[in-house]
């Protein structure tokens, strides 16, 4: 059986958390998402 860990963070007005959540439970997305945050640092 595995074990799930949830995180609940506050989503800001205007975004769309249940698109948020599939977007981030994509292993792509979530790859061009951090290097598009690490160019921008």
């Amino acid at each position: 059986m595995t074990e799930i860990s949830r995180q609940y963070r506050a989503v800001p007005d205007g975004v769309d958390a249940e698109l948020l959540a599939k977007v981030l439970n994509n292993p792509e997305m979530v790859a061009l998402l951090t290097s598009l945050a690490k160019t921008m640092k």
